[in-house]
């Protein structure tokens, strides 16, 4: 390295390595506004009845969103942040500052929401555990052909004529 020289290359590498460039790449697709999942959380979990206050703030924000009907092309997750389209974010804490009643309703459809995704993820869990189920007999069932033949052709070479 030298001071004062300017190397693309480098400089490149280290916004790469820093998540600069994915940034920056949904800042130009139109998601300047973004936020912390924990600064989300934390603005409403004062709204929230306890069994929804312990979510962990990413999957609070989900099932947030999914309850607002908010179309996925209005926001973005990243790791930490979730990104916004211009003025969706202020359209998203109108709802949510909104009559204690629709929040009531809001919190409904978060539960049914998770309620859901859960149901879903069991499904999934069941079909993955029975076509693992099938893949292992079907090795197994493999495994027996393979030492039959093997077996037999040992046998063969042993006792064919000659």
């Amino acid at each position: 390295m030298v001071p004062n020289l300017f190397e693309g290359g480098q400089i490149l590498s280290q916004l790469q390595c820093s998540g600069m460039v994915s940034v920056l790449a949904l800042m130009q697709q139109g998601f300047p506004s973004r936020t912390q999942f924990s600064e989300l959380y934390s603005m409403y979990k004062k709204y929230l009845p306890a069994e929804l206050a312990r979510l962990e703030p990413r999957l609070f924000c989900k099932a947030l969103f999914k309850a607002l009907n908010l179309r996925d092309a209005d926001f973005k997750f990243g790791l930490t942040k979730v990104f916004f389209r211009p003025g969706k974010f202020a359209e998203f804490d109108e709802l949510m500052k909104s009559d204690p009643q629709n929040l009531a309703v809001l919190i409904s459809k978060v539960k049914k929401w998770l309620i859901w995704t859960r149901w879903k993820t069991a499904q999934w869990c069941a079909l993955s555990v029975i076509k693992l189920k099938n893949k292992i007999l079907y090795r197994r069932k493999c495994l027996i052909d393979i030492q039959r033949h093997t077996r037999m052709h040992l046998v063969y070479k042993r006792y064919a004529p000659r």
